[in-house]
C-alpha cells in the first residue's frame, strides 16, 4: 500500500513528465551518505539539471521539486 510520500512523489514525476523533464530519486541505500533520499530535477532536451545538484547532487527534497513545478 501506497503511504502520503510515495503518493506524492508519484504525483510530482508525472507533473515533471508533463512539463518535459525527468525526475530521479537517489537509489542509493546508506543512510549517513548526505543525497540519501534526495532528488534531481532534469531537463533531458538539453541534458541538464534543472534542480538538485548544488551543493551536491541529488540534495533537492520533495517540498523544492514541487515549489519549481509549481512556480
Amino acid at each position: 500500500m501506497l503511504d502520503n510520500h510515495d503518493l506524492r512523489e508519484d504525483q510530482l514525476y508525472q507533473m515533471a513528465r508533463s512539463k518535459g523533464l525527468s525526475l530521479q530519486k537517489n537509489r542509493c541505500k546508506d543512510p549517513k551518505v548526505p543525497s540519501f533520499g534526495g532528488y534531481l530535477l532534469i531537463d533531458p532536451s538539453r541534458d541538464i539539471v534543472v534542480i538538485g545538484d548544488s551543493p551536491f547532487p541529488y540534495c533537492a527534497n520533495l517540498d523544492e521539486i514541487e515549489n519549481y513545478l509549481i512556480g
